[in-house]
């Protein structure tokens, strides 16, 4: 059998301008898939280079300039902080760090800002001691006005008001029990006349004393509810009441006092 009688036939030549518009066709197509192709590469170029161009040596944390520290340290700070080695500008949050810096015992509060190109201020402002009170194993911890425990010590420091009678102290840190709170509270709110003649401060089932050097004598105040009517009536008694003798004295009602004086005392 032939190969016309296959069916086959012979091949019919192309029209020349069909196979040159083929050509031209694919030519356009390879040339845009080219064109794509380049511009895929200069978006990711690009895109690689900012990254890259923001987390260099050229925008990392160089400096870490700290003020306001007394009992913390710079290094404390700065570890605190998170900012060691390899730390961009880019990726920090001011914010978060200030909150991981206030959890240190000493530090109230905490700002810090960047100063481009490589620079990170942090100023800390630290808390004021205003008692002790026992800490265990024959150790003290000195406590700021909201009751957080700031450090421990085998010596109490000087100038600050003793509390006595309460669960020992937690950590560095941490705050007091409530009880404890709201005896910092009243040591916190006493002036600066009556913190000379108040020896210690205790409670006694559930109410706060404050144990006076002279006249010797223990002032009942019940709970820290209204506190300044109570100092005012502690003021106004001890200014104008002879106190001689005296050995209670009751303010859990400061708007009625009662004096309890020693038997036989004149």
């Amino acid at each position: 059998m032939t190969a016309t009688e296959a069916g086959a036939g012979p091949a019919l030549p192309m029209d020349p301008r069909i196979r040159q518009r083929r050509i031209a066709v694919r030519r356009d197509e390879g040339r845009r898939r080219l064109r794509l192709l380049i511009g895929g590469v200069a978006v990711a170029s690009l895109v690689g280079g900012a990254v890259a161009a923001t987390h260099s040596a050229l925008l990392d944390v160089d400096h870490v300039r700290v003020r306001g520290g007394s009992h913390t340290s710079d290094a404390a700070v700065v570890s605190a902080a998170g900012l060691g080695r390899h730390s961009y500008m880019l990726d920090i949050d001011t914010g978060a760090i200030a909150r991981r810096l206030e959890q240190l015992p000493w530090v109230e509060r905490a700002t810090v800002s960047r100063q481009w190109p490589s620079t990170v201020k942090i100023a800390v402002t630290e808390r004021v001691p205003v008692a002790v009170i026992g800490a265990g194993a024959d150790r003290v911890a000195t406590v700021d006005k909201s009751g957080r425990v700031l450090a421990l010590a085998t010596q109490p420091p000087d100038g600050l008001l003793r509390l006595d009678g309460f669960p020992p102290a937690p950590e560095p840190g941490q705050d007091l029990a409530p009880d404890g709170r709201a005896a910092v509270t009243v040591a916190a709110a006493l002036p600066a006349d009556l913190r000379k003649i108040v020896t210690s401060i205790s409670h006694g089932d559930g109410d706060i004393q404050l144990h006076l050097g002279t006249p010797a004598a223990v002032v009942e105040l019940g709970t820290a509810d209204q506190l300044d009517a109570k100092i005012v009536a502690l003021t106004t008694m001890l200014a104008k009441v002879d106190m001689r003798g005296a050995r209670i004295l009751d303010l859990r009602v400061p708007s009625a006092p009662v004096l309890t004086r020693q038997p036989n005392a004149r």
